[in-house]
């Protein structure tokens, strides 16, 4: 689990670290870094980086346009399916995970909130890595992608 605790006590060994952020539940990578400005840079044909230091602290926003695609579709699919429960008045789309995301309650009833809907758009194919490496962003979304295969 990726806490203050954890990466101070990385920090205190002198180790160096990439790790993967929970981008929706850090407020500082989901208010801060996400919207920061700034261009990506092309690595590979489906990866996009950007590098964002606040403070002493070093991101890297990465990108796959496929990926941004496809959470795109997915998101359209799951809209599609909800706006057809919320004709039938079901209320137990608040247990469903997938529908609650993009719900709000009004007067007792259920809808589907824009708001919602526009900022979950923030994460399509998007995923966030903190690192004290000196290496170069590119190098950073390559190592950590190595990880995961």
């Amino acid at each position: 689990m990726v806490s203050k605790r954890v990466i101070d006590g990385l920090e205190a060994r002198k180790m160096g670290y990439i790790l993967g952020m929970r981008m929706r539940n850090v407020k500082e990578v989901r208010e801060d870094v996400l919207f920061w400005p700034g261009r990506y840079r092309k690595v590979t044909e489906n990866l996009q980086v950007k590098e964002v230091r606040i403070e002493d602290r070093r991101y890297i926003v990465c990108h796959n346009p496929e990926q941004a695609a496809k959470d795109a579709a997915d998101r359209e699919a799951i809209l599609e399916a909800l706006e057809e429960k919320l004709k039938e008045g079901s209320k137990a789309l608040v247990g469903n995970r997938g529908f609650r995301r993009y719900l709000s309650a009004e007067k007792g009833t259920m809808r589907i909130d824009q708001e919602k809907v526009v900022s979950e758009a923030r994460y399509d194919g998007k995923w966030v890595l903190h690192t004290n490496t000196r290496l170069a962003a590119c190098k950073v979304a390559r190592q950590y992608k190595r990880l995961l295969s």
